[in-house]
């Protein structure tokens, strides 16, 4: 349930995202604002997965950047404002994403310090025993089947893993086809 279809992602400078504030989140309760760059925090009892939003507002050369890459490589057109960054730290649960059918996930640093396991299923008690896993490298980039149970076991519980996210609305199968399209020429 996950699809890599390209590499050579050049990262943007990590220095740039790696220290701006956590604000931790519940889910249910109202998301934090602020006029600046921050990520939204949510904490496991084995980790923690943040997520930066809004990208292409305070790094649209990036936003461009890594829009331009998927077109190149799979055809997709991608909103600027669908670019956003993950942070790990060590291992989180598994879940389902609700906001999201799809996601396109690149490596940008640490990446390979973790598992990710998908599932073939919604189905939590099939997670148990029915997974696929993958160990994602820094510069490659990935389709990822969001719909289905997923989490990432890091190597250490004090991993850090810096990668992109794209939100896609649209169901795995129907984006994989697609890809495996484009990328045959057909």
């Amino acid at each position: 349930m996950i699809l890599e279809f390209a590499r050579n992602f050049k990262a943007p400078e990590l220095e740039r995202i790696a220290n701006l504030p956590l604000k931790f989140h519940s889910y249910g309760k109202p998301l934090p604002i602020s006029p600046d760059p921050f990520w939204i925090t949510y904490y496991s009892n084995r980790g923690s997965i943040s997520f930066l939003r809004d990208c292409s507002t305070f790094m649209p050369e990036f936003a461009e950047y890594t829009t331009e890459f998927i077109r190149e490589h799979t055809g997709l057109i991608i909103e600027e404002d669908k670019i956003n960054f993950i942070r790990t730290v060590g291992s989180y649960r598994p879940h389902i994403d609700t906001s999201r059918s799809s996601a396109i996930n690149i490596g940008l640093s640490g990446a390979d310090n973790g598992i990710t396991r998908i599932g073939f299923s919604d189905s939590y008690d099939d997670f148990v025993t029915k997974y696929e896993e993958y160990r994602i490298q820094d510069g490659s980039a990935y389709l990822v089947n969001t719909s289905n149970v997923h989490e990432v076991e890091a190597d250490t519980k004090k991993t850090v893993r810096y990668l992109v996210t794209v939100a896609v609305h649209e169901e795995f199968k129907s984006l994989e086809t697609k890809i495996r399209e484009f990328a045959n020429g057909t």
